[in-house]
């Protein structure tokens, strides 16, 4: 994005055309609209939001109530959705008019979670099966670093509830993580995502 700043900066200086506020109105719209296609993303943190708490809920139900042994196989939904999530989110980045350095910072720094994760599913049995902990652990550091970026308070906050989250599951049973996460997850993907729903609504009337 500022490459493509310091082009229209040298731009409007040899336009004599462009006042002052022209040329400072035309950068802030740059960055309002860089803004804007990171808040559209509400939609990843509601879906997310409801998959990772349904799974949560639904293997705490499983084992807590009906002794399922391969309740936690329902995870692995996860993993295709991901791919689906990304390729969705790739096309959708292509029909931006407008693309910018800080929608490729926050592709990867998704896909670099999303990796992360990857790789904590595959040491599991060397982690003692903390995945729940640790993933909200991890989760807090992008949805804080997204809710900055956008100025969105419950984002911010909802992130930071990820790591006092994360305190508690750590000091409770494997089987009592999972209601943790359920709860972790609703407050700091649905009840953001939602609001950040709203607030777009609002803005767009």
């Amino acid at each position: 994005m500022v490459y493509k700043i310091n082009y229209f900066i040298f731009t409007i200086m040899k336009d004599d055309e462009f006042t002052n506020k022209e040329s400072l109105a035309l950068i802030e719209t740059m960055i309002v609209e860089a803004r804007g296609s990171v808040k559209s993303n509400q939609f990843y943190f509601i879906l997310w939001g409801w998959v990772i708490a349904g799974i949560n809920l639904f293997v705490f139900i499983s084992q807590t109530y009906f002794d399922f042994e391969y309740a936690q196989m329902a995870w692995i939904i996860c993993f295709p959705l991901g791919i689906i999530t990304a390729i969705h989110a790739t096309r959708a980045t292509k029909k931006r008019k407008v693309k910018t350095h800080l929608d490729k910072m926050f592709s990867f720094m998704w896909m670099a979670y999303f990796i992360t994760i990857i790789i904590l599913v595959g040491a599991a049995p060397k982690l003692n099966f903390q995945m729940n902990a640790l993933t909200i652990l991890i989760t807090g550091f992008p949805t804080i670093i997204t809710g900055v970026a956008i100025k969105f308070k419950p984002l911010i906050y909802g992130g930071a509830s990820f790591w006092i989250m994360s305190v508690i599951a750590f000091s409770l049973p494997l089987d009592q993580q999972n209601l943790i996460g359920a709860l972790a997850i609703i407050i700091g993907y649905l009840i953001p995502g939602y609001l950040l729903k709203r607030k777009e609504r609002n803005e767009s009337i």
